[in-house]
């Protein structure tokens, strides 16, 4: 969503952001809008409930893909998910446009929309990204497929995508220090969203905080790649942890983002990835993961300001 309201602003185009996206009441949108204009949504199970009540689905709607999560609301249910998913597409017309990704795409076309389908997994090899992850690469992808549908064209579309510097929250780098890198993805509320996150750093390299409170999700996949891909792991307390920790049950538990943080940096060295990627709801020890993202930028930037003064001295 992120990448394809940035290039539609690049290329000069009256563009608004809502959603589900943090500030932002889509609503108090509406006096701005224009005939003309285009809204990029972030659009959730719930939000799409209401397209599905309206039957409504947007001119160009993105299905990435489908992985368990709000299992707790839906009740282990994953077609009750989809339906709710599915009404991005299912009232879309002939001239509309429909892009997925490759590992939906076959579920989808069992149903066909009235739509154009464009499937994608992949930018072109020569594309280079700033930010990190194989993930992020397919997010590109979903959002040239969706930026060419809107009328872009595929120069302008890379340079922006190229220039891209990510999204708070979502795996986005804040700070280094004595050759650390630090990342944030608070927003990794989910096991797969921790997995993509392990998966675009090199193995034995990361340093990872996960852990929080349980969404009913399968945890053995985490936990395997926990132990093949982390070479320290740390845990902030929880539901959701406990469980975890039934595969890891030797991995350390705080009960505070700081202590984790302090107990984690002490064994980074140089060429280090130090990554908060929970895997689970922030419920609990925070408000949300809005509140534990701000928490842990105000913990690395107390940190980093006190290195360097250290430095210094």
């Amino acid at each position: 969503t992120q990448m394809i309201y940035e290039a539609l602003k690049t290329s000069g185009r009256r563009v608004h952001l809502g959603g589900n996206v943090r500030g932002v009441s889509t609503l108090s949108l509406l006096p701005d809008v224009q005939a003309g204009d285009i809204a990029v949504l972030e659009l959730d199970s719930w939000q799409l409930q209401g397209f599905r009540d309206l039957k409504i689905s947007p001119h160009i709607a993105v299905f990435t893909n489908l992985y368990p999560d709000h299992m707790n609301y839906y009740k282990n249910d994953m077609e009750a998910y989809f339906q709710d998913k599915a009404s991005i597409f299912v009232h879309q017309k002939s001239d509309d446009v429909l892009v997925c990704g490759k590992d939906i795409a076959p579920r989808i076309k069992t149903r066909p929309p009235a739509s154009r389908i464009v499937d994608v997994s992949d930018i072109p090899n020569d594309w280079s990204l700033s930010i990190p992850g194989q993930h992020n690469r397919f997010n590109a992808a979903c959002a040239r497929a969706a930026l060419l549908a809107a009328g872009m064209e595929d120069e302008e579309i890379r340079h922006a995508l190229e220039e891209f510097q990510g999204v708070e929250a979502r795996l986005k780098l804040i700070g280094e220090v004595n050759g650390v890198q630090i990342y944030n993805d608070s927003n990794a509320t989910t096991p797969e969203a921790t997995r993509a996150a392990l998966r675009s750093f090199d193995e034995g390299k990361i340093l990872l905080i996960a852990g929080g409170s349980d969404k009913g999700l399968g945890l053995e996949a985490l936990a395997r790649d926990i132990q093949s891909r982390a070479r320290e792991t740390v845990f902030l307390a929880g539901a959701g942890t406990d469980k975890l920790r039934e595969f890891l049950p030797d991995l350390p538990v705080y009960g505070s983002l700081k202590e984790a943080f302090q107990a984690l940096i002490k064994k980074a060295g140089s060429g280090d990835v130090l990554v908060l990627s929970p895997g689970f709801a922030s419920f609990g020890m925070f408000r949300n993961e809005y509140d534990r993202s701000d928490q842990f930028q105000q913990i690395v930037q107390s940190y980093i300001i006190s290195q360097t003064e250290r430095g210094a001295a």
